[in-house]
């Protein structure tokens, strides 16, 4: 570096408040000046630079996205602007209704015992149904400098554990099971009620193996550096080998592995009996449903609510409260996390952001507030 090109800041002098001291309000002295002429939009409960930032590469992703649609028929490009095409075909998603879910219901339902359940898991976990473990990539915290695969407790559709015991989430189970009740015949299988009993009851005991939420919160309790063949000791009874080879993973991926919640694989493993293959193919089959519902009309969440009136309980139709999509029949459904019900709770923190269901509202124009800076 010359001395005719000296080095910059990189903080825009001019944005600072001089009317502030910084010892005074630190906050005010940096941001103030933009505080004070930015205004939160009415689809947003909060606004800042990382919001913007957001937007920006959303904006960009919709362009490549679009301008892929005319590329060249069979390349990778030409695959992604056809799937935005298709995602984007109502009039052929609701011709077809459920009959995309047809052959990977009949996979779900096939297994005669619990071998051909593992294969048959991790067949459709590599088309993207759920499974009864979590499984990521992330840094080793005992060596950042690698990355590892962290494989953790699952099988769930509700939050967490205490969703299926705590007396105060009782009417949020009755509503689940509705709930499942109904999805499962928009998919168009029989005996709805028992099917989902039995997928209810499988995921009591599945949560029963569950770290509460303050034990996996633990970071060292959570991190258990395990080899592949130290996992399957954990779960002699089953051989998960067999669910691996079906998931074809890439060789060598799982040699070592991070396990968050050793003693799972063991209440896990207790479970994958054969008096409970009907409760397992029941549930395989709700994973699939819940796995594709985001693309299927069929059971999407304007069809899926327990009632003619309230949303369905894991995806509430909702929209930012004022906006366009808040007064349309057509409004988007939030979804917290991977399949999770949204509770009570939730949806009364998202109140003054969102419009649920068939509810309206607006929202005052905000300033933007001392957490708008992202």
């Amino acid at each position: 570096m010359t001395a005719e090109s000296p080095l910059h800041s990189g903080i825009d002098t001019a944005e600072l408040d001089a009317t502030v001291r910084p010892q005074d309000d630190l906050f005010r002295h940096v941001n103030g000046k933009w505080a004070d002429r930015t205004e939160i939009p009415s689809d947003k409960a909060r606004y800042g630079s990382f919001y913007v930032l957001a937007e920006e590469a959303e904006k960009a992703v919709r362009d490549i996205i679009v301008d892929s649609q005319s590329e060249e028929p069979g390349t990778e490009k030409r695959k992604i602007g056809d799937l935005y095409t298709s995602f984007l075909d109502e009039e052929r998603i609701e011709e077809l209704g459920a009959t995309p879910l047809v052959p990977l219901l009949e996979e779900a339902a096939a297994p005669a015992s619990i071998p051909e359940l593992l294969s048959a898991l991790g067949r459709l976990e590599r088309k993207g149904t759920t499974g009864f473990l979590s499984m990521y990539v992330d840094n080793d915290p005992g060596n950042p400098e690698r990355y590892l695969v962290v494989i953790g407790q699952g099988g769930l559709s509700l939050p967490d554990e205490s969703y299926y015991r705590e007396e105060k989430f009782a009417p949020i189970r009755e509503a689940y099971v509705a709930y499942l009740t109904k999805m499962l015949g928009l998919a168009g299988l029989d005996n709805t009620g028992g099917r989902a009993a039995r997928i209810f009851a499988l995921e009591t005991e599945i949560a029963a193996a569950h770290w509460d939420n303050v034990r996996s919160r633990d970071s060292e309790a959570t991190y258990n550096l395990r080899t592949w063949a130290e996992v399957l000791e954990s779960t002699k009874a089953v051989d998960l080998n067999l669910w691996l080879d079906a998931l074809d993973v890439p060789a060598g991926s799982l040699d070592e592995v991070v396990v968050s919640q050793p003693s799972f694989f063991e209440g896990l493993a207790a479970l994958l009996t054969a008096d409970r293959l009907e409760s397992w193919t029941d549930w395989l089959a709700w994973q699939v449903i819940r796995s594709t519902r985001p693309t299927s009309r069929a059971t999407s969440s304007r069809r899926t609510s327990t009632s003619t009136d309230e949303p369905s309980p894991e995806h509430p139709r909702c929209a930012p409260a004022g906006s366009a999509a808040s007064r349309s029949s057509r409004v988007p459904s939030v979804r917290p996390s991977d399949g999770s019900m949204l509770s009570a709770t939730f949806l009364k923190r998202r109140s003054r952001a969102w419009t649920c269901s068939s509810t309206t509202s607006s929202r005052p124009t905000a300033r933007a507030s001392r957490t708008s800076t992202g």
